[in-house]
């Protein structure tokens, strides 16, 4: 059934779950027929290698100018397919060894560099590696130049730069997707979180607005719609926009309680197991403590869950 859900439903984690997702068999099967090494064998031999020979593998080029056989390809396309069921699987050393294999033979894909660019943000993310990070950037800067003719990989970079914040990276792609297909929805849509960050509240209205003449289908138009709505009454109406800003502020303090509530309990639970060692009345302090905060961390859930959803507006009799 999620092989079934269209593009525009699916965000970008979702949608690499939807394609990459696989059983152990099929990867392993794939991966014997690309002849890709293990995770050890690859640390063992990137170990071994000097400064200079490390460098070597990391700037490699494809040594073919000229245009690839089908054969080239189809193992392109493969080690692509690989490298990302790899990332899904949680193999990241040896999904590294994929990409780089299948960029030396696609280098001009922007798909692929995308999709590279989403890789070494995850890697960026496990190692915090602020360097990673801005590699991913500039992988998706170049991804956009080289995809600058398909509409939905812009629209998918549009919301990755949004992701981080790129605001300006983020518009131009999204635009730019739009003059190549104007019934891009996700890039409208993504054109009006933009606008939200920016605080343009007429740009929002109308960037949520528009998906609904284009969306193809019922469910994207009603959120669409849903989406214009709510900020259209927010725009027009100062005691709603009020009372919204309450509830989010509440939210946000509750949040807040039900994280430090979370400590509190974690750390009398240390203290009650701890203290049976040393003191009795300190595992009763302990225990004391912990049933306490368990209790306001439910209240505290409980409330969350009533006031997340938006409030609904009295429309004129």
């Amino acid at each position: 059934m999620f092989a079934l859900v269209p593009e525009e439903k699916l965000d970008a984690r979702s949608r690499e779950l939807r394609d990459y997702l696989s059983d152990k068999k099929t990867l392993r099967a794939t991966l014997k027929l690309l002849h890709m090494a293990s995770s050890d064998v690859l640390e063992g031999a990137t170990t071994d290698l000097d400064h200079n020979a490390r460098r070597t593998v990391r700037h490699q080029r494809a040594a073919a100018k000229g245009a690839l056989s089908n054969a080239d390809m189809e193992r392109g396309r493969n080690l692509r397919r690989a490298a990302n069921e790899l990332r899904a699987a949680g193999r990241l050393r040896e999904a590294a060894e994929a990409f780089r294999r299948a960029l030396l033979v696609m280098p001009m894909d922007g798909w692929l560099i995308y999709e590279f660019a989403r890789f070494l943000r995850s890697q960026a993310s496990v190692l915090g590696d602020a360097r990673l990070l801005a590699r991913s950037r500039a992988g998706l800067r170049l991804a956009g130049w080289r995809g600058r003719g398909d509409a939905t990989l812009l629209s998918r970079i549009g919301e990755s730069f949004v992701e981080y914040s790129e605001v300006e990276y983020a518009t131009r792609a999204f635009r730019r997707a739009l003059e190549l297909d104007p019934n891009a929805f996700r890039a409208e849509m993504g054109l009006a979180e933009v606008a939200l960050r920016n605080g343009q509240m007429a740009h929002v209205i109308h960037h949520y607005a528009a998906p609904t003449r284009v969306a193809a289908d019922r469910a994207l138009v009603r959120l669409a719609s849903h989406e214009a709505d709510y900020f259209s009454r927010l725009n027009d109406d100062d005691d709603y926009l009020a009372s919204e800003l309450r509830r989010i502020n509440w939210l946000q303090s509750i949040f807040r309680a039900r994280r430090f509530a979370s400590r509190v309990t974690f750390a009398s639970l240390l203290l009650a197991l701890l203290g049976g060692s040393l003191a009795e009345p300190l595992s009763d302090v302990g225990w004391s403590l912990a049933s306490s905060a368990v209790i306001c961390w439910i209240g505290v859930a409980i409330t969350s869950r009533l006031l997340t959803p938006r409030r609904k507006w009295r429309t004129a009799e």
